[in-house]
């Protein structure tokens, strides 16, 4: 029988009700031992279309050493500003636990049985963006009281184990817009009330329709040294869900003299243009900090750290025959009150294997820059407040020059800031000489790491050995020994991430896939969006109980086949 588990508590009943199981069964962990109860995974990924299903297990295991009895609830999800998951009401917009359905809710458990419990999730019609779920899973087991002199009996042990749902629905309107949030200087403290140095709070907001991965980083300026620190902000896996906050986190050093400083937090989605960005001053003045106002200078200071200027469109594509000229026209605009000196300056540009945008001061390792080629009509302006005006490129291909990608950016920076210190706005320009360039997609590697753990993923190392741009089409299913499916043909990615011509491109997604031990063989195969030819790679591995996986390797060299 499917029963369907409304979220029938408030979102703090449901957080007490799991903090109570949790803090019993700690208080106890002296007396009898907390229970060796395994459930996986811990996530679910499933990506369903509006009106569709997809069906997935949650496999418990009771490692105890007694019969446990347990129960299955489904609860809509929010997460903290910490990053951990947070049972909601049912009037949480971007929960789907209505959706759900579980079976069985309640069994028993002997030990060392294993027992998987079917879930469903339905989609309605209409519906597109991310959406949020917990299965909830409660242990409970009577224990003896040991230890405790003459008295005996039994206690109630209780814990509470969730594995959290992360839907997809493919829709149009997704969007991912980052607000921030605050930001926060404050002394470290640790153990016994030690200080630990200074810490950088700072907190973003998803306003969009779908969580998103999202680094941050900060900057640290004092207003009489200039900049004097630059810090990664970390967030755990740094998952910004649709509707929520999440706090990141950086060391600002051990030492902070008094002084007025700004702090600017950016905030980005790898491999997009999203970004965010938020400044804040503070007075430091005997180990304490406080927020400021800021006066005329100071405002002035801020005005340069934060996105006044603007380009668009952010990303050019000419076309040019060798030997011939191409122009193109951006806009360049400005919030600032004040006039804005500019400078516009001319840099390589490329992609690392993660996708994150890379601007090398040395040659690209492409080795197909078009900066050489590239001239401004103005390299210098300055801007009135809040004023627009026209930026001319020009590209001037050689004669000798083979068809293909060519690449560069286009940045601006205050010719009073630091060497180095760009405006976080910048544009890419990409020259496509001829109209002949070599499409090549190889794949260089593809390996199923850690199967059947919490950590299962499947990552594919995709070379574009060709001379254009590639979007491709990268997917991955599973068959056992026997030829069968266990995971049919799943999009790693859809076209939407670019491979530059003569460099690698990383993609690894999760692997929520809980496999019966034995032998297993996972194949890749890329399309580029470009040609009519796919390739593909084959990859054997072992899954095994959880705690024995291995990572799956390549059994030969990548085929290619005309389609």
């Amino acid at each position: 029988m499917v029963v369907r588990t409304p979220a029938r508590l408030s979102g703090i009943g449901n957080i007490l009700g799991l903090v109570a199981g949790c803090v019993l069964a700690t208080l106890f962990a002296g007396v009898a031992g907390l229970a060796n109860i395994q459930v996986y995974p811990s996530i679910v990924r499933p990506v369903v279309r509006a009106g569709g299903s997809v069906d997935f297990p949650v496999v418990v295991t009771n490692g105890d050493s007694v019969p446990r009895q347990f129960e299955v609830t489904v609860h809509n999800m929010t997460a903290a500003p910490e990053g951990f998951p947070l049972a909601a009401g049912e009037d949480e917009p971007r929960g789907c636990a209505q959706w759900l359905s579980v079976s069985p809710t309640s069994f028993t458990l002997n030990p060392g049985r294993t027992q998987a419990v079917r879930c469903q999730l339905e989609v309605p019609w209409g519906k597109s963006g991310g959406y949020y779920a917990m299965i909830m899973i409660e242990s409970r087991s009577p224990r003896p009281l040991g230890g405790l002199g003459r008295r005996s009996g039994a206690v109630q042990m209780s814990q509470a184990f969730g594995t959290a749902i992360l839907a997809v629905v493919p829709g149009r309107g997704l969007s991912v817009r980052l607000r921030p949030a605050g930001i926060l200087l404050r002394p470290a403290v640790g153990a016994h009330g030690i200080r630990r140095g200074w810490v950088v709070d700072a907190l973003v907001r998803n306003e969009g329709t779908i969580h998103a991965k999202v680094r941050g980083e900060a900057e640290m300026r004092a207003l009489d040294r200039g900049t004097i620190a630059r810090l990664p902000l970390e967030g755990g896996a740094g998952t910004v869900l649709a509707g929520a906050v999440r706090k990141y986190s950086g060391g600002a050093g051990d030492h902070l003299s008094d002084g007025v400083y700004v702090l600017t937090a950016r905030f980005s989605v790898p491999g997009t243009r999203i970004q965010s960005t938020q400044s804040q001053a503070f007075a430091v003045e005997s180990n304490r900090a406080r927020a400021v106002q800021p006066d005329d200078d100071l405002k002035t200071l801020m005005d340069s750290l934060l996105p006044v200027v603007g380009l668009s469109p952010e990303d050019i594509s000419v076309s040019c025959a060798p030997g011939s000229r191409a122009s193109s026209v951006l806009r360049l605009s400005t919030t600032s009150q004040k006039p804005l000196d500019l400078r516009v300056h001319l840099s390589d540009w490329q992609l690392s294997p993660e996708g994150e945008e890379e601007f090398p001061d040395d040659r690209c390792d492409h080795g197909r820059s078009a900066v050489a080629w590239l001239s401004l009509n103005h390299d210098r302006l300055t801007l009135a407040p809040r004023a627009r005006t026209g930026l001319r490129v020009t590209a001037a291909v050689p004669r000798d020059t083979s068809p293909g990608d060519y690449f560069a950016a286009l940045r601006l920076r205050d010719p009073a800031a630091p060497p180095g210190l760009f405006y976080p706005s910048y544009a890419t320009v990409r020259v496509t000489v001829g109209r002949d360039g070599a499409v090549s997609c190889q794949i260089k590697d593809s390996r199923i790491n850690a199967p059947n753990t919490p950590a299962a993923s499947a990552t594919v190392d995709l070379l574009n050995a060709g001379d254009v741009t590639l979007w491709p089409i990268v997917t991955l299913s599973v068959s056992d020994a026997e030829g069968k499916t266990v995971l049919p043909p799943t999009r790693l990615a859809a076209g939407e991430y670019a491979v530059l011509p003569r460099q690698v491109r990383q993609f690894t997604v999760p692997l929520d896939l809980v496999l019966r031990p034995g032998r297993y063989t996972a194949t890749v195969t890329a399309t580029a969006r470009e040609s009519a030819d796919a390739v593909s790679d084959t990859v054997s591995f072992e899954a095994h109980p959880w705690h024995e996986a291995t990572t799956g390797k390549r059994d030969s060299s990548p085929t290619t086949t005309a389609r």
